[in-house]
Protein backbone atom coordinates (compact mmCIF):
# COMPACT_ATOMS: atom_id res chain seq x y z
CA UNK A 1 0.00 0.00 0.00
CA UNK A 2 1.57 3.31 -1.04
CA UNK A 3 2.19 6.06 1.51
CA UNK A 4 -0.64 8.60 1.78
CA UNK A 5 0.13 11.95 3.35
CA UNK A 6 -2.33 13.11 5.98
CA UNK A 7 -5.25 15.20 4.85
CA UNK A 8 -4.38 18.81 4.31
CA UNK A 9 -0.60 18.25 4.11
CA UNK A 10 -0.32 19.05 0.43
CA UNK A 11 -2.74 21.94 0.48
CA UNK A 12 -1.26 23.85 3.39
CA UNK A 13 -2.16 21.82 6.48
CA UNK A 14 -2.59 22.93 10.04
CA UNK A 15 1.14 23.40 10.71
CA UNK A 16 1.48 25.80 7.78
CA UNK A 17 -1.33 27.93 9.17
CA UNK A 18 -0.30 27.58 12.85
CA UNK A 19 3.44 26.90 13.10
CA UNK A 20 3.34 27.54 16.89
CA UNK A 21 1.58 24.14 17.23
CA UNK A 22 4.68 22.25 16.15
CA UNK A 23 6.30 20.42 19.06
CA UNK A 24 9.78 19.91 17.68
CA UNK A 25 11.14 18.17 20.81
CA UNK A 26 8.24 15.73 21.05
CA UNK A 27 6.28 14.87 24.14
CA UNK A 28 8.48 15.03 27.24
CA UNK A 29 8.90 11.65 28.95
CA UNK A 30 6.93 11.02 32.13
CA UNK A 31 9.61 10.17 34.66
CA UNK A 32 9.21 8.73 38.15
CA UNK A 33 10.82 11.87 39.53
CA UNK A 34 8.09 13.93 37.89
CA UNK A 35 5.38 11.79 39.46
CA UNK A 36 7.09 11.97 42.87
CA UNK A 37 7.36 15.75 42.63
CA UNK A 38 3.65 16.02 41.77
CA UNK A 39 2.68 13.77 44.69
CA UNK A 40 4.84 15.78 47.10
CA UNK A 41 3.20 18.98 45.85
CA UNK A 42 -0.18 17.43 46.68
CA UNK A 43 1.04 16.69 50.22
CA UNK A 44 1.79 12.95 49.98
CA UNK A 45 4.80 11.54 51.83
CA UNK A 46 6.84 8.38 51.42
CA UNK A 47 6.18 5.45 53.72
CA UNK A 48 9.24 5.01 55.90
CA UNK A 49 10.25 2.02 58.03
CA UNK A 50 9.16 3.63 61.28
CA UNK A 51 5.64 4.24 59.92
CA UNK A 52 5.37 0.65 58.67
CA UNK A 53 6.38 -0.80 62.04
CA UNK A 54 4.10 1.59 63.93
CA UNK A 55 1.11 0.79 61.70
CA UNK A 56 1.66 -2.97 62.05
CA UNK A 57 1.85 -2.73 65.82
CA UNK A 58 -1.27 -0.55 65.90
CA UNK A 59 -3.26 -2.92 63.66
CA UNK A 60 -2.40 -5.87 65.86
CA UNK A 61 -4.02 -4.11 68.81
CA UNK A 62 -7.34 -3.24 67.08
CA UNK A 63 -10.65 -5.12 67.31
CA UNK A 64 -11.93 -6.75 64.11
CA UNK A 65 -14.79 -4.23 63.75
CA UNK A 66 -12.34 -1.33 63.63
CA UNK A 67 -10.14 -3.16 61.11
CA UNK A 68 -13.22 -3.74 58.92
CA UNK A 69 -13.97 0.01 58.89
CA UNK A 70 -10.39 0.76 57.85
CA UNK A 71 -10.42 -1.94 55.16
CA UNK A 72 -13.63 -0.60 53.60
CA UNK A 73 -12.71 3.09 53.63
CA UNK A 74 -11.47 4.30 50.25
CA UNK A 75 -9.92 7.37 51.91
CA UNK A 76 -7.13 5.29 53.46
CA UNK A 77 -3.81 4.68 51.68
CA UNK A 78 -3.53 1.43 49.73
CA UNK A 79 -1.00 -0.02 52.18
CA UNK A 80 -3.37 0.50 55.12
CA UNK A 81 -6.33 -0.94 53.20
CA UNK A 82 -4.35 -4.00 52.09
CA UNK A 83 -3.08 -4.81 55.59
CA UNK A 84 -6.57 -4.37 57.02
CA UNK A 85 -8.07 -6.65 54.34
CA UNK A 86 -5.45 -9.31 54.99
CA UNK A 87 -6.33 -9.21 58.69
CA UNK A 88 -9.99 -9.73 57.75
CA UNK A 89 -9.25 -13.16 56.23
CA UNK A 90 -11.93 -15.78 56.89
CA UNK A 91 -9.51 -18.51 57.93
CA UNK A 92 -7.67 -18.28 61.24
CA UNK A 93 -4.70 -20.01 59.59
CA UNK A 94 -4.44 -17.33 56.86
CA UNK A 95 -4.80 -14.58 59.44
CA UNK A 96 -2.18 -16.08 61.79
CA UNK A 97 0.25 -16.61 58.89
CA UNK A 98 -0.16 -12.96 57.90
CA UNK A 99 0.29 -11.77 61.49
CA UNK A 100 3.47 -13.85 61.78
CA UNK A 101 4.77 -12.31 58.55
CA UNK A 102 3.96 -8.81 59.80
CA UNK A 103 5.74 -9.42 63.11
CA UNK A 104 8.81 -10.72 61.29
CA UNK A 105 8.87 -7.63 59.11
CA UNK A 106 8.46 -5.25 62.01
CA UNK A 107 10.64 -6.96 64.64
CA UNK A 108 12.75 -9.42 62.66
CA UNK A 109 13.19 -13.14 63.05
CA UNK A 110 13.53 -14.50 66.58
CA UNK A 111 17.09 -15.30 67.59
CA UNK A 112 17.92 -18.90 66.76
CA UNK A 113 20.73 -20.64 68.60
CA UNK A 114 22.42 -23.77 67.29
CA UNK A 115 24.66 -25.77 69.56
CA UNK A 116 27.34 -27.85 67.91
CA UNK A 117 28.86 -30.79 69.73
CA UNK A 118 31.46 -33.37 68.87
CA UNK A 119 31.31 -37.15 69.06
CA UNK A 120 29.14 -38.45 71.93
CA UNK A 121 28.10 -34.91 72.94
CA UNK A 122 31.63 -33.79 73.81
CA UNK A 123 33.07 -30.42 72.95
CA UNK A 124 34.52 -30.04 69.48
CA UNK A 125 38.31 -30.12 69.61
CA UNK A 126 40.00 -27.75 67.24
CA UNK A 127 43.56 -28.55 66.30
CA UNK A 128 45.72 -26.30 64.30
CA UNK A 129 48.95 -27.61 62.95
CA UNK A 130 51.01 -24.77 61.66
CA UNK A 131 54.30 -25.71 60.04
CA UNK A 132 57.31 -24.05 61.63
CA UNK A 133 59.48 -22.14 59.22
CA UNK A 134 63.06 -21.43 60.30
CA UNK A 135 63.91 -17.75 59.91
CA UNK A 136 67.35 -16.26 59.64
CA UNK A 137 67.73 -12.53 60.13
CA UNK A 138 70.73 -10.81 58.61
CA UNK A 139 71.51 -7.15 58.56
CA UNK A 140 72.28 -5.50 55.25
CA UNK A 141 75.79 -4.11 54.51
CA UNK A 142 77.81 -6.68 56.38
CA UNK A 143 75.83 -6.81 59.63
CA UNK A 144 76.70 -3.35 61.00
Amino acid sequence: MPFKPFKGASEGGAFDKNPQNINRKGRPPRLVTTVIAELKAKGYERLDHKSVVESIEMFLNLPLEEIAKIANSSDNPIYVQTVARMLMQKSDKERSDFIETMLRRSHGMPKQLNELTGKDGEAIKLQSEMPTIPLTVTKPNGGQ
